[in-house]
This record gives structure tokens, sequence and C-alpha cells, in this order.
């Protein structure tokens, strides 16, 4: 993840230099700025900013990272039938790697309504678990083979809006 981050930053500096330009040869990799899309390319995977939004995809081309604040689509795979997410809700980040979920929403519904709908989709979930404290809801389970943990909080921009995280991990 540190990678990551020094890459992106690069990139955002290379970028803020010029809009376009050619490909630049970095050590294992290259960096490219073309049409506005800066692309950032090493072994190890490819991380990319365009119109606000950064992505990054692993060696072997699979997208595991995407976040915008206008938001993201949901990841490949991603099983929506387990844990759907709730009506007015806009994803801002979402990550998907070997059927490893991580999602992170924002809802325009408040807490207490975000927190009914999510009990009301984990209710059949073995080794339920629900936890309320300082205005933080955390509902854990098993479902399906998968393990489930989903936290909500009210949002830093609003308080009549509910942060969702949502992270689903495939039993190995």
């Amino acid at each position: 993840m540190k990678k990551l981050l020094i890459i992106l930053i690069v990139t955002i500096m290379i970028f803020s230099i010029t809009a376009c330009g050619p490909t630049i040869k970095i050590g294992d990799g290259e960096v490219s700025l073309k049409d506005g899309k800066v692309e950032v390319k090493t072994e190890e995977g490819t991380a990319s900013v365009k119109d606000g939004e950064m992505t990054y995809e692993d060696k072997d081309g699979n997208a595991v990272f995407a976040v915008n604040e206008e938001g993201v689509n949901l990841p490949d795979g991603y099983p929506e039938n387990l844990v759907p997410i709730i009506d007015d809700s806009m994803i801002i980040m979402a990550s998907n790697q070997d059927q490893e979920y991580w999602l992170t929403a924002i809802t325009k519904k408040d807490l207490k309504d975000t927190a009914e709908f999510y009990k009301d989709v984990m209710s059949d979930a073995e080794d339920l678990s629900t936890v309320t404290a300082e205005g933080m809801n955390m509902i854990t389970g098993y479902k399906d083979n998968f393990y489930i943990t989903i936290s909500l909080t009210p949002s830093d921009e609003n308080e009549n809006e509910t942060a969702v995280n949502i992270w689903i991990a495939k039993e190995e």
C-alpha cells in the first residue's frame, strides 16, 4: 500500500507539471501523460488518475482499487445478493482482490434507518454480532461462505447521511 501511495503522489506531482506529454521511464516502470490521464506502470501493476478517479490494477490487469468522490462502480463479482447497497447511496471507494471486497458508500438515509436495513440484511447470518457505541454501528456475521463486517457512522459532511463501510471475504 505504501508503494501505491508513493506512485500516486509522484503521479500527481508529474500531472501538476504538465497535462500531456511523453512517456517517462522510471526505475522498473514508466509514467505516461496523455489526454489528461496520468498512468504509472511497474512490474507490480498500474496506477492511474483521470477525471478525479484513482485506480490501481495488479500485474494481471485485475482492478483492485478505485476511488472517486463522484462515485465508482461495484467491483466485478461483488456478491450483491448477500449484502446489497442501500438505496440512495453512492459508492466512493471499491476494492476487490481474490474474492475479498471493501466498499465505502455514502447514503442519504440517516444512521437509524441504515442500521435497520443492514440488520435485516444480516438477520439470517451465522455468528451474528451487532455493536452500537458512540454513534457507530457494527454488524458482523457469516453468510453463504462469506465473512461480512458492516460498519455505519454518521457522514462527516452531513449529519443526515450515513457512511457505510462493507468488508466481505470468501472463506478459503
